[in-house]
């Protein structure tokens, strides 16, 4: 599963929030609006906004009636009776369906199309460049895994690994590499070779 996408609905009694608990499922995985707050966007911070109060859902995420974890936060629409979408349509409309869009973190193995498995690296120790150069296939796409660049300025021109590079104020040139010395206190210094002139 790539994202999962649903509509749920959620009414109101008596100008009051109605007991909220709705749950959708999709591919297995159940989408509950848990309830809804009121919240007003706008205010101090966004003075450009006219401050508007607007009905927020709760989400949560289960597989067989258990919370699962591993998906990002929902991207919502809120849409009234009358056909209006967005997410600060006000707080009297008697029902409001809500279009929720979740997708797996990197990290959802269970959820997310795994393209490849590629080899365990430490991330704290990386100061150079680990190239694995592998091609798969994720669906009719041939992918190809470059490998890992520790941070910084990475160049790619005509499909073909340019060297960090730096343009000065005299239009020189120069290739940045990392310091064979690693990173000692999180600082990643660089060596400055001339390209070209």
């Amino acid at each position: 599963m790539s994202n999962c996408r649903t509509q749920i609905s959620a009414g109101r009694r008596n100008g009051r929030e109605a007991p909220c608990h709705k749950v959708k499922k999709v591919d297995g995985l159940e989408v509950v609006l848990n309830g809804l707050t009121v919240r007003t966007n706008g205010g101090k911070k966004k003075n450009w906004e006219a401050p508007a109060r607007y009905w927020e859902p709760a989400w949560e995420f289960r597989r067989d009636g258990k919370a699962v974890g591993g998906w990002s936060e929902p991207e919502w629409v809120a849409e009234d009776p009358l056909g209006n979408r967005g997410q600060f349509l006000g707080i009297h409309q008697s029902v409001l369906r809500f279009i929720a869009t979740v997708y797996p973190e990197a990290t959802n193995t269970l959820a997310a199309e795994t393209v490849a498995s590629l080899p365990p690296i430490d991330l704290g120790q990386l100061s150079t460049n680990i190239w694995w150069n592998k091609t798969c296939q994720a669906g009719s796409n041939s992918v190809v895994i470059l490998g890992v660049c520790p941070p910084g300025v990475h160049v790619f021109s005509g499909g073909e690994y340019d060297t960090n590079s730096l343009k000065d104020s005299q239009g020189l040139y120069w290739a940045a590499t990392p310091e064979s010395q690693g990173a000692p206190q999180g600082i990643h210094p660089f060596l400055l070779r001339l390209l070209r002139r």
